[in-house]
């Protein structure tokens, strides 16, 4: 990768980034960089669409109880990409806010697959990650439709956060799909990176995909640092890796560390 590629995408982080006081609802499918902090839990998000100019198929939702004591992530992904995608994703993201309500992750699952199966979207669906993390109990509770696993850093090193049983299926397929939801209690420093395939699916000169064990080996391989600078430096590996700034499908990336 050219040295002016690399530094104009520098210059784009320096510029863009901004933060926000997560409170109640937020959710966005365009591009976005940026960052929140509460009293237990910090998170930087970036979000680029496939077209530059365009919304994203990758929607991302983010909800903080008034009491700022429970977080609710969800990470939604349309399959393909493109004009129509972008428009779907449109669609869905006013009803996808009053989902959030419901702090099962199955529950919300459950609801986001009823959402899209009466929407007959004809053959598209969504993979998804429904997350919430409690700091009475500091436990983050999961359940996914499809998605990929999250990765999770603890002690320094990197692995994915498995379904240990029923992965679940995408949502938008089938009416009575069922959908499970899964624990594991976090420490102080600990990481989780969320995230949507357009990073796994970028091509190796070999030909093959990056896929989940590459983005852990580039995880492992990054200094260590604040989270916002860890994205940074995983986006720039990610773009000198795709050899440009635009990839193929929609890249959705949500970094959060416990305090």
């Amino acid at each position: 990768m050219n040295g002016s590629l690399l530094n104009h995408w520098n210059r784009w982080f320096a510029d863009q980034h901004d933060s926000f006081r997560l409170q109640g609802v937020h959710t966005g499918n365009d591009l976005a960089w940026s960052g929140f902090s509460t009293h237990a839990i910090s998170g930087q998000l970036l979000s680029i669409p496939a077209d530059p100019g365009g919304v994203s198929g990758d929607i991302h939702c983010l909800s903080l109880s008034r009491d700022c004591d429970l977080l609710t992530c969800l990470l939604l992904d349309i399959s393909g990409h493109g004009p129509a995608i972008a428009a779907l994703s449109e669609c869905i993201e006013t009803p996808l806010k009053s989902l959030l309500d419901d702090h099962d992750n199955r529950g919300l699952l459950t609801a986001l697959n009823k959402l899209l199966v009466d929407m007959e979207l004809a053959g598209q669906f969504a993979t998804a990650v429904a997350a919430t993390f409690d700091t009475a109990d500091c436990m983050w509770r999961y359940a996914y439709a499809g998605h990929p696993n999250m990765l999770l850093c603890e002690n320094g090193s990197w692995s994915e956060l498995s379904a240990v049983g029923e992965h679940g299926i995408p949502a938008g397929i089938v009416a009575d799909a069922m959908f499970y939801q899964y624990e594991h209690r976090l420490n102080p420093g600990d990481r989780l990176l969320l995230y949507t395939d357009g990073a796994t699916d970028i091509c190796l000169p070999t030909g093959k995909r990056l896929g989940t064990q590459g983005l852990l080996e580039m995880l492992d391989s990054l200094d260590p640092g604040d989270p916002k600078s860890t994205l940074v430096r995983l986006m720039d590996a990610l773009v000198q890796l795709n050899t440009s700034a635009v990839f193929v499908d929609d890249l959705t990336l949500l970094l959060l560390e416990m305090k």
